[in-house]
């Protein structure tokens, strides 16, 4: 028996094919996932993140907020200044000098409550 013969009754034709499109959208998925990934980062953690967010916030109200200057993350300490919503259908004219956004970070610990799930001790 040669070993071409053997190699071809050991594999099904078209099998190889398979797991190589398996392969290739598995590969294809984590990139994907990764480029996200890197995009929610960014987004989340820088100035440039925070001004593009900012500016799609703008586009989405069709430019009924404006900020003068933004400095900061949003995943940390964000400062707004000249802050204003104007919406004349509404009859809104809200201006605010500056405004800082505190967010806390996603994994620090909550604080307990006393009254729930504390034990009290009767005497």
């Amino acid at each position: 028996m040669s070993a071409a013969s053997s190699k071809s009754h050991r594999s099904r034709p078209g099998a190889s094919s398979g797991r190589r499109i398996l392969r290739g959208i598995g590969w294809t998925l984590l990139t994907l996932l990764v480029v996200i990934g890197g995009l929610l980062l960014w987004a989340l953690n820088s100035e440039s993140g925070a001004r593009f967010v900012l500016a799609r916030v703008q586009s989405a109200l069709d430019d009924k907020l404006v900020v003068g200057h933004s400095s900061g993350s949003l995943s940390g300490l964000l400062v707004l200044d000249d802050l204003r919503y104007a919406d004349a259908t509404a009859g809104i004219d809200a201006r605010m000098g500056r405004s800082a956004l505190i967010r806390p970070p996603l994994l620090a610990p909550r604080p307990r409550r006393a009254g729930r799930g504390a034990r009290r001790r009767c005497r």
